[in-house]
């Protein structure tokens, strides 16, 4: 497979660029090296993936960045879909082969070539640890604007300049790929390694977190007894299974009132807690401020931020 978009229309017959859009990503593909960078996006669902052999929590709203030496695969998952881009970075410029991008002298390269050099750069230094991205909606939003301007150009070909605008679009997105990877605020968390008796375990709760889980029924789900689920879990991570499963809901909501402008009882609903109440009182327990009070107060920050840029 050439992961290519060629001309097919009266405009540009049988032209090839180096980039590919996937509506329908599962996974296979990006299990493989491949001589593109690949970008993922996470449409809906939760679940756990590993990139080589780290593993991260996702859900809807998060960006994967793969270069082509990376391997993405799906390790648990509740209904996870999600759309891909894979690409050369020679579609950006075409003295920026994938070949050439690992062995670049960047003080030899001409000033547009420098500037273009920035847009693929994460795909090429980013530590495997920073890979993962929850986005805040706006990021989001205009994530998805480009996701659909790429296909739209890519599949429909209607007009003479569709290579240019192509081009274009894709230089957006890695733009504002370029200024998430410089936002720490937009980073996933790593899922902690975990004993081979305990790693299913641990990813079944970041998967599904947002269900009812009780320790009878997470018992059950992996055939031992209660007693020895829960003393091994306490023995290894210092945590009961249930405070550990809070966390995960309470680092989740923390993201969605940052992140979003879902309802406190939206949030509480989608993140497993049967009453809002309940969930603001967990809330402020592990976060020393209402759910209420944090929202304020990391808007108030962004604005901040905002303001000096």
């Amino acid at each position: 497979m050439e992961f290519t978009t060629v001309g097919k229309t009266s405009f540009h017959t049988g032209r090839k660029m180096e980039i590919w859009i996937n509506r329908s990503e599962d996974f296979e593909l990006c299990n493989t090296t491949i001589n593109r960078y690949r970008i993922v996006y996470i449409v809906s669902g939760n679940g756990v993936v590993a990139i080589d052999d780290l593993k991260f929590p996702v859900s809807q709203g998060c960006l994967i960045l793969l270069n082509e030496k990376q391997t993405l695969t799906k390790i648990e998952s509740d209904k996870i879909s999600a759309y891909s881009i894979y690409f050369g970075p020679e579609i950006v410029n075409s003295a920026l082969t994938i070949e050439k991008m690992n062995c670049i002298v960047f003080d030899d390269l001409d000033q547009s070539t420098k500037s273009d050099f920035g847009t693929v750069r994460p795909f090429l230094r980013n530590p495997a640890d920073k890979r993962v991205f929850r986005l805040f909606e706006v990021t989001r939003l205009r994530v998805l604007e480009l996701f659909d301007l790429i296909e739209h150009e890519a599949t429909m070909q209607d007009n003479h300049f569709w290579p240019c605008s192509l081009r274009q679009y894709i230089i957006q997105l890695l733009f504002l790929i370029a200024r998430i990877n410089a936002n720490e605020a937009e980073m996933q968390i790593e899922i902690p390694d975990a004993s081979k008796e305990l790693e299913k375990v641990v990813l079944y709760l970041h998967t599904y977190y947002h269900t009812k889980i009780t320790l009878t029924s997470l018992a059950n789900q992996f055939c031992t007894n209660r007693t020895t689920l829960s003393e091994r879990f306490k023995s290894e991570f210092k945590v009961t299974i249930i405070t550990y499963i809070t966390r995960i809901r309470i680092q989740v909501a923390a993201s969605l009132l940052k992140n979003t402008k879902l309802t406190i009882d939206d949030i509480a609903n989608r993140i497993g807690f049967l009453d809002t109440p309940n969930f603001c009182r967990n809330f402020k327990k592990y976060m020393k401020a209402s759910p209420g009070e944090y929202r304020q107060t990391v808007s108030s920050s962004g604005a901040a931020c905002m303001q000096k840029k």
